[in-house]
This record gives structure tokens, sequence and C-alpha cells, in this order.
């Protein structure tokens, strides 16, 4: 048995009672209508880039530097009338889209950011290359609405509500967080269902 098939032999199954975060974040997003995600990837999403793989309906779009990527996803947006996620690598990427951000509460533009966060996990404390303390609050003046989800549990809740500030009126974008030791959790699949109530998606490119 090599190396790899040995990981894997340890790891955590899911199963009808269970599912890992990265599958419960991609069901709250079809959930939520989103269609597409825009975002230049990372090691600690693998478990929501693997949960794409059983989701067809669900496409990422990578791009090469999260400014660029967080732009098309605006544009997506005012376009076509539908809901988008930009999604970043750790605090850095963040701050990379903070630019595209500011656009995007200027103009009120309805789009959900999402990164991780690594300042209070079981690796904090050695000053890390992504480690920021309390990141949320960094984009709290260019966003209607951020969120932590504090538990694995709460990331569809985290996601669901995202969407739903972004698309109520007065529009604008929304950032979702959360730690990157939940990637290592499972929930429970009874309990924690993605909630279908899309957002009303009436917003149109400006003039």
């Amino acid at each position: 048995m090599s190396k790899l098939q040995e990981h894997d032999a340890l790891r955590p199954k899911a199963s009808n009672f269970f599912r890992e975060p990265g599958a419960a974040f991609a069901e709250q997003l079809i959930a939520s209508g989103v269609k597409y995600v825009f975002g230049n990837s990372a090691s600690s999403d693998a478990n929501f880039y693997e949960a794409l793989v059983d989701r067809p309906q669900l496409k990422y779009i990578l791009t090469p530097h999260e400014g660029p990527g967080a732009a098309m996803a605006a544009g997506y947006v005012k376009a076509s009338g539908e809901p988008s996620l930009v999604m970043q690598a750790g605090f850095v990427g963040l701050a990379n889209a903070m630019g595209q951000m500011f656009n995007a509460f200027k103009e009120q533009t309805p789009i959900v950011y999402y990164s991780y966060r690594s300042d209070t996990t079981r690796r904090s404390g050695r000053d890390g290359f992504e480690e920021v303390a309390n990141q949320e609050q960094v984009v709290q003046p260019l966003t209607k609405y951020t969120w932590l989800a504090r538990r694995a549990d709460m990331i569809p809740e985290t996601v669901r509500r995202a969407f739903k500030a972004a698309w109520t009126p007065p529009y604008g974008p929304t950032y979702a967080s959360w730690h990157t030791d939940f990637i290592d959790e499972n929930i429970s699949h009874r309990d924690h269902q993605p909630r279908k109530d899309r957002p009303a998606h009436a917003h149109t490119a400006q003039s």
C-alpha cells in the first residue's frame, strides 16, 4: 500500500450522515443559485475543489490573480443578474482583491467574497505567512456584511446569510470566512441541509 493510499484509508469517510465542509460549502452555493465561482486556487480549499468533481453544475473559473478574478465576477453579476462567489487564498489573496471590493461597494454590486483564515487555528502563533488577526474587520468598511463561521457546521448558514445580505437592497458586497482547521471535520448531513431560499436576482447592469 502506498503512502497516499495509507493516508486515504485513515481519512474520515463521509456517509449519509456526515459530509465534509467542502461539500457543504458547494451544496449551499448551488442552493443559493451560484453557477460560477471565480478564484485563485489554494491548497487550504482543496476539500472544496474535490467536491466540485461530483457537482458539474457548479463551475470554477481559475484566474491568475485575485484582483482580475474579482473584476470578472462583478462583470458576470452585472451582465447576467445572477449570483457569484469570489474565492481568495487567505489574507494575502483577500488584500489583492480589496480594490475590486471597494469598486463593488461604491457601485452597489451584490457579490460575495470568501477567504479562509488561520489566525486562531492549531497552526497559529507561529507568525505564519497568512496569519492576520481579525481579518473580517479589515474589510468591514468596504462591505455590507461580514461573518465568521466559528464552527464547521456553521458554514452553510454563513454562506446563505452572505448571499441574502448581498442581494437585499441596497445591494453590495459581503464577506464570509472560516478557519482552515474546519477542513478536517465532518458536518452532520441530517442536521445541516442547505437552504433553498435563493436571493431575488433583480440586479441589472448599470448604465
